[in-house]
């Protein structure tokens, strides 16, 4: 990643406004200022802060509201074995739901990827992985999309689904949807993005996302994973169902 980190810090007001701004999360402090130094390289995104524990991740969201935290889950949180770093991509999406969770791991193992899933987490990377992919990685999350090997996306929702039949309950019931709202729905349910869904629906891209938006709101999701954990939960996704 280099020892050199080029600073969004001289930029107008108005630019930096306009930038993705996101928070790193790592009990090592070497490991989250090589993410910073590579996420300020770019252009359109800004490092606003860095957490070596969950009470300080939380803490810096409830002030700072980022766009989007990179979360090292591999981080034990100290003092409490009990207590692991999926408990703290929770407890920074419980501090500003608008936060859009990514989430390193050593291991992208299923249950682990589940568990993150159903409490916020938006995107899944491997820390074996490059920096492109974790630039890539948060614009797509801060654009509210899914991001996941695309072979682990079947088995991903396929375990969603059962966790959340399992472990939630309650809702508000299915969401009052329009027959093309209820068909992006179901089509983000299987792990298409927006560009593939609008080309499934023969209707423009600006369109689909016009309906993406809508479906969000109306689950009440500030991610397209979050929306269909919510609508699994609501039973609005039979397809998922067992």
């Amino acid at each position: 990643m280099g020892a050199s980190c080029v600073s969004n810090t001289d930029r107008v007001d108005g630019e930096k406004s306009r930038l993705i701004r996101v928070l790193v999360v790592s009990e090592f402090p070497i490991f989250c200022e090589a993410i910073c130094c590579a996420i300020s390289r770019e252009a359109d995104l800004e490092c606003v802060g860095t957490a070596q524990s969950s009470s300080d991740a939380v803490d810096f969201v409830t002030r700072a509201h980022p766009d989007v935290a990179v979360i090292d889950i591999d981080t034990p949180t100290a003092g409490d074995e009990t207590v692991d770093g999926i408990d703290v991509a929770k407890a920074v999406k419980s501090a500003h739901r608008e936060t859009r969770i990514l989430v390193l791991a050593a291991r992208l193992e299923l249950e682990t990827m589940t568990r993150a899933a159903t409490e916020g987490a938006c995107g899944f990377l491997s820390k074996l992985g490059d920096v492109d992919e974790l630039i890539q990685a948060i614009r797509t999350a801060k654009d509210g999309g899914i991001y996941v090997e695309s072979e682990l996306v079947g088995p991903l929702l396929d375990a969603i689904r059962v966790r959340a039949r399992r472990v939630m309950s309650g809702g508000s019931g299915a969401p009052d949807l329009t027959d093309r709202e209820a068909e992006v729905l179901a089509l983000l349910g299987e792990g298409l993005d927006v560009t593939v869904i609008a080309r499934r629906l023969g209707i423009t891209l600006h369109t689909c996302r016009g309906h993406v938006k809508n479906v969000l709101l109306k689950l009440d999701s500030h991610s397209q994973l979050e929306a269909v954990v919510e609508a699994v939960r609501r039973g609005a996704l039979p397809h998922l169902g067992p």
